[in-house]
C-alpha cells in the first residue's frame, strides 16, 4: 500500500479513507492486507488504455487408442473446440494432443498443459 500511495501521490491514510468510502477497490490478502490491482491503479491515474496482454489459448485433446486417432477422432476434437472459440481473442493457440489412457496421470501432454496453466 505504501508503493501505491507513493505512485498516486497521496498518503496511506488517504488510501484507507478511500477504501472506507468505497472510492477504491482493494484486493484483500488472507491476512487482511490491502493490495491495489494494476487496473485499479491505472483507473486512479486516469490511464484509459492499458497495454493488451498477450493471450494464449491451450487446447488439449486425447484419445485412448491409435485406432481412434486413425479414424480422425483426435483431429475432430480439436476442430470442435476451435469452432466454439473466438480465435481473434488470442495471439497464440497451442494444440497439445496425444494418445493415452485416461487413467494414466503421467501423460506428457497432460503434464505439459498443467505446466502451461
Amino acid at each position: 500500500m505504501n508503493e501505491a500511495a507513493a505512485i498516486l501521490g497521496v498518503t496511506v491514510k488517504t488510501l484507507q479513507r478511500w477504501d472506507k468510502d468505497n472510492k477504491v477497490t482493494f484486493i484483500r490478502t488472507p491476512s487482511g492486507m490491502r493490495r491495489l490491482s494494476q487496473s485499479e491503479l491505472d483507473r486512479l491515474l486516469g490511464n484509459k488504455k492499458t497495454p493488451k496482454k498477450h493471450k494464449v489459448l491451450a487446447i488439449y485433446a486425447r484419445v485412448s487408442s491409435h485406432e481412434q486417432k486413425k479414424k480422425g477422432d483426435l483431429e475432430r476434437q480439436v476442430q470442435i473446440i476451435k469452432e466454439k472459440i473466438d480465435s481473434h481473442q488470442y495471439q497464440d493457440i497451442i494444440v497439445i494432443d496425444e494418445v493415452g489412457s485416461g487413467l494414466n496421470d503421467k501423460r506428457k501432454g497432460l503434464l505439459k498443459i498443467m505446466e502451461l496453466a
